[in-house]
């Protein structure tokens, strides 16, 4: 499962000092997905092994709202895609993770898709996704990357 191109409603990448694999390891901790997804905690349930795979739940919470994650494809080091259970409007859309390796680290893209739902609700969710995630992805990029040099995985730029 991915998110077609045609489909891709918001999208914006980060650069991160860290190598795929430890960014990757980052991504799985609630404490660091939690600030991506502007979430005051999150709670992983339904691993299989143990581990993350398809089908495990990850349960956001926002204080007034949660919203529910179930991955759906699980490439590890590449690609996470979920499809999110908004309570409000009562509608899904398709979030997606990917990284990509660069010369100095590696490049986060987060990515979320064409809402799912009724014409109604589906339209609110678009609405909501359009104007309020690209300036919320942005700044979750920013808080997360001031997180990692926080507690040291990554250096604290020369200025």
């Amino acid at each position: 499962v991915d998110i077609p191109p045609d489909e891709v409603l918001v999208s914006v990448e980060r650069e991160f000092l860290l190598p795929q694999h430890m960014l990757w390891d980052v991504l799985t901790q609630p404490k660091y997905r939690s600030i991506l997804m502007g979430a005051i905690s999150q709670t992983i349930n339904n691993k299989q092994e143990g581990r993350i795979a398809p089908g495990t739940e990850i349960h956001c919470d926002h204080g007034k709202s949660s919203t529910l994650q179930r991955i759906r494809t699980w490439r590890p080091f590449e690609m996470m895609v979920s499809e999110d259970n908004v309570p409000f409007p009562r509608a899904s859309c398709l979030s997606r993770f990917r990284l990509t390796p660069t010369t100095s680290g590696t490049c986060l893209q987060l990515s979320v898709g064409s809402s799912r739902g009724s014409f109604v609700n589906r339209t609110m969710l678009t609405v909501m996704i359009r104007r309020t995630l690209p300036k919320s992805f942005e700044s979750s990029l920013d808080q997360l990357n001031q997180q990692l040099i926080a507690d040291g995985l990554i250096p604290n730029p020369v200025v």
